[in-house]
């Protein structure tokens, strides 16, 4: 028999908690809300353990987006981490009464979308293309109760990002959804960004350097944040030749040392796993 042993953990609180939030902000939620909010900053790395509520301080920024009907990108790895964060996203924006819809972006979900336009008798037949890009556009097309516009958080794989900007669509839409995808959105979440391969994280570089081009950072205010317990040396190298001095890595290794006397909360269990 083998028995792993993982010792449990505890993070800094924060030191106030301007928000309300219950239960209060761990200190790395914190930092990196305030990093967000910073002007100066354009792109916010959160590199604090897995379990310890990295997707909680990347939702904090909606407060700072709050009645401004901005629109926002969450971008998980795999449908199964899809649909987890959708969940903690709604749960977020309905016990804080933020001023967003939240929307999940699949296949499986365009096509459900493309059939509720056709039942409704509003169209003989739909692409999916085209039902993705009016939903970006104007989602209250699928909620007909919704009277007034919010802001848009929409959560998606990797996939329908890249085939959006990189013309992969069909030729009806693929216009239509790589403007979208690089013009709706004022703040966009990468979660777990140590998973993505080769060929993924060259497109999120060039994304990244697309929308700098296109000044969607300076003039736009766009924010990026990026969630990853692990990012390698690499990964530094390459955001630090992008944005300079314009982002921020909040990292256990770069604490202030103020906050050493901060009070501490466990974050993970200890756990003994025997197999």
């Amino acid at each position: 028999m083998i028995s792993i042993h993982l010792t449990g953990q505890s993070e800094k609180a924060a030191p106030q908690n301007e928000w309300g939030l219950n239960p209060p902000p761990l200190y790395h939620q914190y930092r990196t809300a305030q990093a967000l909010a910073d002007p100066a900053v354009h792109l916010v790395v959160n590199s604090y353990n897995t379990g310890t509520g990295k997707t909680r301080a990347a939702l904090m920024h909606l407060f700072a987006l709050k009645r401004q009907k901005k629109n926002v990108l969450f971008i998980a790895p795999t449908n199964a981490l899809l649909g987890q964060h959708a969940d903690d996203a709604r749960h977020f924006v309905q016990q804080y009464d933020l001023d967003f819809q939240v929307f999940t972006a699949t296949a499986a979900a365009n096509r459900l979308r493309s059939q509720q336009l056709v039942e409704q008798g509003d169209y003989n037949q739909m692409r999916g293309g085209e039902t993705l890009n009016r939903l970006i556009r104007n989602y209250r097309e699928f909620l007909p109760d919704a009277h007034t516009r919010q802001g848009l958080l929409l959560v998606v794989n990797p996939d329908i990002f890249y085939y959006a900007l990189m013309f992969q669509y069909g030729s009806h839409d693929e216009r239509n959804l790589f403007q979208s995808f690089l013009s709706s959105f004022s703040y966009i979440i990468v979660d777990e960004f140590h998973y993505y391969d080769q060929k993924q994280l060259a497109f999120f570089l060039f994304f990244f350097k697309l929308s700098q081009k296109m000044s969607y950072f300076d003039h736009a205010g766009r924010k990026i944040c990026l969630l990853s317990a692990t990012p390698g040396p690499h990964v530094i190298q390459y955001l630090n030749q992008i944005f300079g001095e314009k982002w921020q890595h909040i990292s256990p290794d770069n604490e202030p040392p103020e906050s050493a006397a901060y009070d501490l909360i466990p974050t993970l269990s200890p756990l003994t796993l025997s197999l």
